[in-house]
């Protein structure tokens, strides 16, 4: 917000720096923090992994590692990413394990 003097005593201020915020709230609340993986996930719910279905790892990003990392957007017809964003295949994610939840605000 104010730059550098936003830091505390002995805390360095970075510029330039990509993170995610979600990246710092427990799954449980809507994160990232403490997620399971899909194969974990998988198994939870009594499913082989990976699945063999090939679209079910297809899934968008604006590279093959942040799409594989995120699972954010699963894209099955190779359609529909975000805009500056791709269809990878053959992602470590698989859509049949997707979460439908994320965080969300309250109306104003």
């Amino acid at each position: 917000k104010n730059g550098a003097t936003d830091c505390l005593n002995y805390q360095f201020c970075w510029h330039g720096v990509l993170c995610d915020v979600r990246d710092f709230i427990p799954y449980g609340e809507g994160g990232r923090l403490g997620k399971p993986t899909h194969e974990e996930l998988a198994a939870e719910m009594g499913l082989t992994y990976p699945s063999d279905d090939p679209t079910d790892h297809f899934f968008c990003g604006s590279t093959f590692a942040h799409a594989s990392e995120y699972c954010h957007l699963p894209c099955p017809n190779a359609l529909g990413c975000s805009h500056g964003e791709y269809c990878f295949e053959d992602t470590s994610c698989d859509s049949r394990v997707m979460p439908g939840f994320g965080i969300t605000y309250a109306p104003t």
